[in-house]
């Protein structure tokens, strides 16, 4: 009974499981002259298709992973969305010069390192902190009194001093 062609795709397929299990040329050669029996110019044709095809799962599956840590990355941004009163604290860390773990991206990996903030850093953290807590809101006193209104902004000190001390007796 005559042997039927070998169906190159299913060749090439067990070819590729062959590489991802670590096999390697040689090792593939001694299968083929069990297996297949094929010429050693086909052969290498299907290595070199085999290895065409298991690059191309291998960037695949770092797509796939990739798409999968970004997303994951995502999930975890907005799980760490602070309150109000957790920023402040984190603001005022980074004011008093203390160290803090950073968290960044290095070659598809998360890395943390342990640093002092700059100055340009806790410049900046100084006036978000005041931006939040309103201490560098513009405030206007202007108190009534009869028929006319005072700006104690635009009093002296001691007018302002004078002022209150009347207002009191009245």
């Amino acid at each position: 009974m005559a042997r039927l062609a070998p169906n190159k795709e299913a060749i090439v397929y067990e070819i590729i499981g062959l590489i991802e299990s670590g096999k390697t040329y040689t090792e593939f050669m001694e299968v083929n002259g069990g297996k297949w029996m094929l010429p050693k110019t086909t052969a290498l044709r299907y290595w070199n298709k085999a290895q065409e095809g298991f690059k191309f799962i291998l960037e695949e599956r770092k797509r796939v992973r990739e798409s999968v840590i970004l997303a994951e990355e995502k999930k975890a941004a907005k799980r760490q969305i602070l309150s109000k009163e957790r920023k402040l604290e984190v603001l005022e860390d980074i004011i008093q010069n203390k160290k803090a773990l950073t968290t960044f991206i290095a070659g598809g990996k998360p890395a943390h390192v342990e640093a002092y903030p700059t100055p340009s850093d806790r410049m900046k953290a100084l006036e978000i902190h005041n931006r939040i807590t309103g201490d560098n809101a513009p405030s206007k006193h202007i108190v009534e009194v009869g028929k006319g209104a005072v700006n104690l902004d635009d009093l002296t000190e001691e007018e302002r001093e004078l002022f209150i001390k009347l207002g009191e007796n009245l």
